[in-house]
């Protein structure tokens, strides 16, 4: 191992301004707007991970800063320049100083050590953090997150450059310890290496042109093995603005330009690993790239905007629905981010959608199919990331005859304003809406839908900062406007913005309740009803939470109370649980049932559960 050569270290600004809410007081917080994956390979961090973040602030002085707190452990190599401090990121929303700092990647240290190999140059520094921030495909965008490829012609030759001492196992000893070992630590190791010897070479164009003078571009997939060899990927000059133009993204950034007589008119296409921007090549008038070291990078114009998708051809002319009302296409954003991100889900592919939410709004979803049944990669993309700790997980059914009857957002209406946008969908077995539940007192609440039949294509933009605002469908529909004024009162002594379903209790067939890991209370529940219609009640989070299933229950036996955790200080606040357990012909209730604290009912009338991050609440109301 080789320990890093940094550059200069300069001491920061350590006086937290008034918009940062963080909540150490001990360690300095630190402002920069750097993504929680790795800058060197590509991948997210995990809690015990050694991390150092690096700032640029010009060509040839970076800052550099070991971060805590949200990684619980540090062991970082130590600067050649002097000693630094250990720093907090800032878990502000929307700070000021964040949106306002240069731009900076984080790396883990064990990447760093891979990067600065003898054979690194010595400005290796600036070209890691080139290669960290231009996977985002031009300034300002917000991050795409998506997964790297592996290559697994490069995974030996990583580990045996990491570890010389495998050079010297016979090869099936190698191939074994291969297959035991972790496989996502060798494949940083071998994106880390490839990374390296791209960082050694120097015969790549560098330069600025103007995107309506190239007409095709393609990244260096390999390096040549000759040291002298040139690479040939000038771009070529002479196009015009005939035709479409398409930029192609992956997980390192822009990697390739393409100009088109015609795009490719898939509507049913959808790529989980790339992303697309496309449009007529006029529309891309005053468009720049940027190209170093193999890489490139859009440098788009002041005032304009630039769309990501996850098929070739966006849809035209859309009637959208959004915090001004419904409108005719998706708007021009001018605001602190240079790009937006649209994200397309079959609801005819899917037999499921996972909704995130938190008491700000919905801040996105996942489509559970044979290819991807579980939603935990989809929440490790949220951001910002500690928002995290405050989303609920909403499933929604959709069964092989299920159809879509309504889909749209609501508002709650205060002061002439649209706030806490919910999601609503309307499906021939009931109706939900997800997202944060209004008190009547504060305004009526204004439902925006559109009226579908049988199985849309929802699309919507990926909210680059607290919820989802920005929604449509295909094919089109008419827009419908109704004021709501909710009945459902939320409990006495609750965080604002709890969330809210409900479900009726009769002619029902199975539940299935969904419970904490520990300490193993009601989380939620999936309805089944005789019809073979489904509804769901609660957070489920399918895979990672415990599950108990009563077939042809009888009666309901429901407990309400306050619990602290085992280990939790006396300080620390009593939350409020709820557990709900079924008498059936094939299941008696155990004896703790009927305890203090717990009641029982007939299964008629109707079931309200209230529910947070951390609480619930629940309540039948019979007439």
């Amino acid at each position: 191992m080789f320990e890093p050569m940094f550059g200069p270290i300069l001491e920061p600004d350590l006086d937290p301004p008034n918009e940062c809410r963080s909540t150490h007081s001990q360690v300095p917080t630190i402002h920069l707007p750097f993504d929680h994956r790795c800058g060197a390979c590509g991948r997210a961090f995990q809690d015990e991970n050694s991390v150092t973040a690096v700032a640029r602030l010009d060509d040839t002085t970076f800052t550099t800063y070991r971060i805590i707190g949200t990684f619980t452990t540090y062991d970082a190599p130590k600067p050649t320049v002097r000693r630094y401090e250990s720093y907090y990121p800032c878990e502000a929303d929307g700070c000021a100083l964040c949106d306002d700092a240069p731009e900076a990647i984080a790396c883990h240290n064990d990447c760093l050590n891979v990067v600065y190999d003898k054979r690194a140059p010595q400005d290796c520094l600036l070209k890691l953090w080139t290669a960290g921030t231009w996977r985002n495909p031009c300034y300002r965008s917000p991050p795409l997150l998506l997964s790297p490829s592996d290559n697994p012609t490069s995974r030996m030759e990583a580990a045996v450059h990491v570890f010389p001492s495998l050079a010297r196992l016979p090869h099936n000893v190698q191939h074994m310890i291969l297959k035991d070992c972790d496989d996502a630590f060798l494949w940083r190791y071998a994106t880390v290496y490839e990374l390296a010897r791209r960082m050694n070479w120097d015969h790549f164009y560098a330069g600025t042109l103007s995107i309506d003078r190239i007409h095709s571009w393609s990244r260096p997939q390999e390096l040549p093995s000759e040291a002298n060899t040139i690479i040939e990927d000038l771009p070529v000059e002479g196009a015009n603005n005939e035709g479409y133009i398409l930029l192609i993204i992956d997980s390192q950034g822009l990697r390739d330009i393409l100009r088109l007589p015609e795009l490719w008119d898939r509507p049913d296409y959808c790529s989980e690993g790339l992303r697309f921007i496309s449009g007529p090549a006029e529309s891309f008038s005053g468009f720049s790239v940027d190209f170093k070291y193999g890489l490139a990078r859009l440098i788009v114009p002041p005032g304009r905007k630039v769309q990501f998708w996850r098929s070739h051809s966006p849809p035209n002319n859309q009637m959208i629905i959004d915090s001004e009302g419904p409108s005719p296409d998706f708007p021009l954003y001018t605001g602190l981010f240079s790009a937006s991100h649209f994200v397309s889900i079959d609801l005819n592919k899917c037999y499921g959608l996972t909704v995130f939410s938190s008491p700000r709004g919905v801040v996105g979803m996942h489509a559970h199919t044979p290819e991807s049944p579980l939603a935990m990669e989809a929440f490790e993309r949220l951001r910002p990331r500690q928002l995290k700790q405050s989303v609920i997980w909403f499933y929604v059914p959709l069964g092989p005859h299920e159809k879509v009857l309504s889909l749209g957002l609501r508002f709650q209406y205060t002061q002439g304003r649209r706030m806490l946008p919910s999601l609503i969908i309307r499906l021939q077995s009931g109706r939900y809406t997800i997202g944060p539940w209004y008190n009547a007192q504060n305004g009526p609440a204004g439902d925006l839908t559109f009226q579908v039949r049988g199985r849309p294509t929802l699309l919507y933009e990926v909210p680059p900062r607290y919820s989802l605002s920005t929604l449509t469908v295909l094919p089109q529909t008419e827009v419908s406007k109704e004021l709501q004024t909710l009945k459902a009162r939320v409990p006495q002594l609750w965080t604002p913005h709890p969330h809210f379903s409900s479900a009726r209790l009769e002619n029902i067939d199975k539940v299935l309740v969904f419970s904490d890991l520990a300490p193993g209370f009601c989380r939620g529940m999936l309805i089944t009803y005789k019809d073979s219609k489904k509804k769901f009640v609660g957070e489920c989070r399918w895979g990672h939470q415990s599950l108990r299933v009563y077939q042809s229950p009888l009666r309901l036996f429901y407990y309400q109370g306050a619990f602290r955790a085992q280990n939790a200080p006396r300080s620390a606040p009593l939350v409020e649980v709820s557990d709900v357990v079924f008498d059936s012909r094939y299941f008696v209730t155990p004896a703790s049932c009927h305890r203090e604290g717990w009641r029982s009912c007939e299964l008629k009338g109707e079931l309200h559960f209230w529910f947070n991050a951390c609480e619930s609440h629940v309540s039948v109301h019979q007439e």
